[in-house]
């Protein structure tokens, strides 16, 4: 069996509740596409000390390290991918890129559903009914999961997948496009991995 065959990321994902920290450049209502014809991402990240950003980043590496194991058991070689879902910010503190694709509808499954949003009050976001965005800023906690990957050209890697927002203080972007110039087109396109997040996660 090859690499790219020998896990179901499904079966070794992990949820996690991310530390409260600043969001920004938040896709959550509609995809972010990068060329016409793309399914495209939901997306979000979160910046947060590097104290505050310790314990996600440990279990990043454990689930890395796990797999890595896991494929090099009876002695082969895997290559690890030189991309990790997160990097240092120019002041000194630490951005976490959680990412969801996005499917279109097809014969069996509909179309992805906007990423699940929670105000400070509990309810939870109509998007259907909603002209704003989370705009940067805002203050938030991500839902989510540590997922790995295998892609041959890159190598085994960790993804954040996107699952909920709970916004503690919202700034709300009202105009133009939040589309943005941050993530790349991304590598985890697993369809079917569970996803329901409620506010009660958080």
């Amino acid at each position: 069996m090859n690499n790219k065959n020998m896990f179901n990321a499904n079966d070794y994902q992990i949820k996690i509740a991310s530390p409260v920290g600043e969001a920004m450049w938040a896709s959550l209502k509609d995809p972010k596409r990068w060329q016409p014809g793309d399914a495209g991402n939901y997306q979000m990240s979160l910046v947060v000390s590097k104290s505050e950003a310790e314990d996600l980043i440990s279990q990043i590496i454990a689930v890395r390290t796990k797999m890595e194991d896991m494929m090099t058991k009876d002695g082969k070689t895997v290559k690890l991918s030189p991309h990790d879902p997160w990097k240092d910010t120019d002041d000194g503190k630490i951005e976490f890129r959680f990412k969801k694709p996005h499917f279109e509808a097809n014969d069996k499954y509909p179309a992805s559903k906007p990423v699940p949003t929670y105000l400070p009050d509990g309810s939870k976001v109509d998007w259907e009914n909603t002209e704003w965005a989370v705009g940067n800023g805002s203050t938030v906690q991500v839902g989510g999961f540590i997922r790995p990957y295998y892609v041959g050209t890159l190598g085994l890697g960790i993804s954040l997948r996107l699952a909920a927002v709970k916004v503690v203080e919202l700034k709300k972007f009202v105009s133009g496009s939040s589309d943005d110039f941050g993530f790349g087109n991304g590598n985890d396109s697993s369809e079917g991995s569970p996803e329901e997040f409620s506010s009660a996660d958080f």
